[in-house]
């Protein structure tokens, strides 16, 4: 269970990050 939760967390923060990226650039879909 505890091995899950740390590929959750990575996959959330990899989400996130791609977000933020793509806020960044003014919202354009690339």
């Amino acid at each position: 269970m505890e091995q899950f939760k740390i590929e959750l967390n990575k996959y959330i923060n990899y989400y996130n990050h791609k977000r933020i990226k793509a806020k960044q650039k003014g919202m354009s879909p690339v």
